[in-house]
């Protein structure tokens, strides 16, 4: 399959599993059918859920591919009250119980995750926010943040992502192979 999402979360694959030649391969693949931005824009998202270093690290692998990228605008306008109601409008009802948890957990975390998480990278645009979702649950599985990825498991169904969906990218997409099969259990045992 060569649709944006397959293609991403291939390239989100091979980052996460440091596989230089990989990388070159599916940032190549990817930027030959979405173009530059693309490319760029899984690696922007990425580091939300396996950090700067490896992002910086995945970039690196993929110079060849961003070589003649043109430059990106270095500064984002950030404003609280987006990164708020973006969140409060992906997690319905549930914003009022899972923000108090990460204000308990810490209260600056919280604020960074509204801040930046949701104000600056879940709410752009480059991608729909379906495949974001679908993206993100593909990481969190991966990094085995199995409370996390419930909550945006909910948030694709919430949107209109099918249950049957997730399966299928589980099925073919997920990473490494424990986390798959966990993960698929959990979809199936998930109410319609």
């Amino acid at each position: 399959m060569n649709d944006r999402f397959t293609l991403c979360s291939r390239l989100a694959k091979a980052a996460d599993a440091n596989d230089a030649e990989e990388v070159f391969v599916a940032a190549g693949n990817l930027r030959a059918v979405h173009g530059i931005e693309a490319v760029r824009e899984v690696f922007r998202f990425m580091h939300l859920f396996r950090g700067f270093p490896a992002m910086v690290r995945a970039l690196g692998q993929a110079r060849e591919v961003l070589s003649d990228a043109p430059p990106c605008p270095t500064s984002i306008n950030c404003d609280h009250n987006t990164g708020q109601e973006f969140f409060e409008h992906l997690y319905g009802g549930d914003s009022k119980h899972v923000l108090p948890q990460l204000e308990k957990l810490d209260p600056l975390l919280s604020t960074w995750v509204i801040d930046h998480a949701y104000g600056r990278v879940l709410n752009r645009e480059q991608f729909p926010l379906s495949e974001r979702e679908r993206l993100a649950v593909l990481l969190l599985s991966a990094g085995e943040c199995w409370h996390q990825w419930m909550s945006h498991v909910r948030i694709c169904l919430r949107i209109g992502v099918s249950r049957e969906l997730l399966i299928k990218d589980t099925q073919e997409l997920a990473w490494p192979a424990a986390a798959r099969a966990h993960a698929l259990n959990k979809l199936k045992e998930l109410d319609d």
